[in-house]
């Protein structure tokens, strides 16, 4: 696409995603969710989540926004100070921004709108390993954050088809007789 296109059609796209996630959130945007909002777009442009995950893009903008509107509404107050004297809002950042470096290698990719999901979550899951080793995040707000990333994530995957658990084990649970009607059978 060349650079005079995507100039005049960015505005477009964006207040087209911001009245997408006005619709997701089901309430009037404040100017520090747009803002927000604003900075995740920057760093999760149209381009690289590709026409195929079109419908997901506003969930995920919204999921990386909330997480840049609360690390930054807790820069704004003294109240937020760690153990160690540091604002937990800067490490709800970090770990905000590590997570969405992660999902945009992801996308990247060019997934399926089916398989985006888990491979996100991957992607999170080993954010939050590295998130664990690290002894910067004393107070585990980042590690809060990741964890609150995963659940908005999640909510966007199909429903796993099969139960998890091996047919030996479920054969020996506590259901009896019809009660196995709840468990549900299908390929992954």
């Amino acid at each position: 696409m060349n650079l005079l296109k995507r100039l005049v059609s960015a505005p477009w796209r964006r207040r087209s995603i911001l009245d997408e996630v006005r619709d997701l959130e089901g309430r009037d945007l404040t100017p520090e969710m747009r803002d927000a909002i604003a900075q995740v777009m920057d760093r999760l442009s149209p381009e690289l989540s590709g026409s195929r995950l079109r419908s997901l893009r506003p969930a995920i903008v919204l999921a990386f926004a909330r997480q840049a509107a609360d690390g930054a509404r807790r820069l704004k107050s003294d109240h937020w100070r760690s153990g160690a004297g540091e604002n937990v809002g800067h490490e709800v950042l970090r770990a905000n921004a590590r997570a969405l470096e992660a999902v945009r290698a992801v996308l990247a990719t060019n997934p399926s709108k089916r398989r985006a999901p888990a491979l996100i979550l991957q992607a999170l899951d080993r954010v939050t390993e590295a998130q664990r080793d690290s002894t910067t995040d004393g107070d585990g707000y980042g590690l809060a954050t990741l964890h609150e990333l995963r659940r908005e994530i999640e909510r966007l995957g199909p429903r796993p088809t099969v139960l998890e658990t091996p047919p030996q084990e479920r054969r020996g649970s506590s259901m009896t007789g019809s009660d196995t009607s709840s468990v549900r059978r299908g390929d992954p």
